[in-house]
């Protein structure tokens, strides 16, 4: 089973959420557009700047990100769902 952790603030800083689940519109779970690190704690996830998978996607696989927007700088503060990537 894939599962992420997504945290407020950089380095892993502030309130975080843990999923296991596809999640179509973190505003469901309060959630919108508040991440700023991901530990991807098994699988590969795509994380979507819009609901419902839309929008921009940014693939991780397993491993620590302290700061997303080192990655993509459109990816901070942006995540608005979650799907585990089957390849």
């Amino acid at each position: 089973m894939a599962s992420l952790i997504l945290f407020e603030h950089e380095n892993f800083d502030g309130n975080s959420i843990t999923l296991e689940n596809d999640t179509p519109n973190l505003s469901d779970l309060g959630w919108n557009d508040q991440t700023s690190s991901v530990k991807i704690l098994s699988g590969e996830w795509q994380l979507w700047s819009n609901a419902d998978f839309n929008g921009v996607a940014l693939q991780l696989t397993s491993g620590d990100y302290p700061k997303l927007s080192d990655i993509d700088a459109r990816f901070n503060d942006v995540i608005s769902s979650v799907k585990a990537f089957v390849g």
